[in-house]
């Protein structure tokens, strides 16, 4: 018996959604998003990180292998503590008091007074950096280390060596988040000038009408949902418009080949090309979509806290980069297009000396 069960790709392609129509309606979640993120930012700002507000640091040793000397000075500093037990009850004293953990990472310190030397490649202390919630960060930084030093086991009169606190200072300032904002708008600008050479002026315009979209929807979610903002931030927005960039690309591509069969047929309705071009590129990018989505969301499984404020808004980007190549790139193009005069004209007469030479063959 004859299996006629279309396949998930074929189920695609024979879709009947009209890409043209409500494009509107289409823009009005991208414009919320944006606006409400506008808002928030005008009125609270972002969720802004160490990296903008400085905060400070919480160096302890963990002491995963025993080091020789103690035992001469009469110490007993042996917590036998491995760097996951440190990080867990860093963790649960940090909370106690309300401050925001910026990271966590092993490192390897010299303690020259008591010959705490570590091994070649050892990393025999975990530094955590935070912000502090009190405008006294001196006092707050204290109380947090007689904390730690009692959560450890350690005597809180012993010298502050083996937990040290410092201070971290702000790395992004005014200017350099301008030099950011100003090389992304270069980017922006850059591809509208590719994409106009390489395929056509209203490709440009849905190219980089929809690129500021990602970009700004990217930014606003990450405002909305409170995401911690440093560094990585703006590194990610980078890589949102890179992905609206190579979504955009495949669609006006597209596009130009399906307007390339309309005009040899001398028949150009920019519906059925938008339709013709958005459905047969639709497959890919839903796969490339949650390709992209899902590996992203197992690095943050997995990764650390900087790791997830970049994914996080990468993750954003690549949701609104499919949104906007399949409802609104496509609608943008068929609104403003209209072939030249000339075009026309040329293809028409290809058309009819096609047409003449099969008359002439039957």
């Amino acid at each position: 018996m004859k299996n006629n069960r279309l396949s998930f790709d074929e189920k695609l392609e024979s879709t009947k959604v009209n890409f043209n129509r409500r494009t509107l309606l289409y823009l009005i979640a991208p414009v919320i998003i944006i606006l409400v993120g506008i808002v928030l930012v005008c009125s609270i700002n972002f969720n802004l990180g160490i990296d903008f507000t400085g905060g400070s640091t919480l160096t302890v040793y963990t002491n995963s292998a025993k080091d020789e000397g103690f035992s001469e000075k009469g110490y007993d500093l042996s917590i036998n503590k491995e760097y996951n037990e440190v990080k867990k009850i860093l963790k649960n004293t940090l909370k106690k008091f309300d401050v925001s953990v910026a990271s966590y990472q092993k490192i390897g310190i010299t303690i020259n007074d008591y010959a705490v030397v570590p091994a070649s490649g050892e990393k025999n202390a975990v530094i955590v950096k935070y912000q502090n919630s009190k405008e006294d960060v001196d006092a707050e930084n204290r109380e947090i280390r007689l904390a730690v030093l009692e959560a450890l086991g350690y005597d809180v009169e012993f010298d502050e060596v083996f937990v040290i606190s410092g201070a971290v200072n702000p790395s992004v300032n005014a200017e350099y988040f301008m030099r950011m904002a100003i090389a992304l708008a270069v980017c922006i600008v850059l591809t509208f000038v590719y994409v106009w050479i390489r395929f056509n002026i209203q490709g440009a315009f849905a190219a980089l009408l929809t690129a500021m979209i990602d970009v700004f929807v990217a930014a606003g979610l990450v405002a909305i949902f409170r995401i911690k903002v440093g560094t990585a931030f703006v590194t990610a927005l980078f890589g949102v418009l890179i992905f609206s960039v190579i979504s955009t690309f495949v669609v006006v591509s597209k596009m130009k080949q399906h307007l390339k069969v309309g005009l040899s047929l001398a028949k150009v309705e920019n519906e059925e090309i938008v339709n013709r071009a958005v459905v047969s590129n639709l497959v890919r990018t839903i796969l490339m979509s949650i390709t992209f989505v899902v590996a992203g969301v197992v690095v943050m499984a997995f990764g650390g806290l900087t790791v997830t404020e970049f994914l996080l808004t990468i993750v954003f980007g690549a949701l609104s980069s499919f949104y906007t190549s399949t409802f609104i790139t496509p609608a943008l193009w068929a609104a403003v297009y209209k072939p030249s005069k000339r075009k026309l004209e040329k293809y028409k007469e290809k058309a009819e000396k096609r047409d003449k030479k099969e008359e002439y063959q039957v």
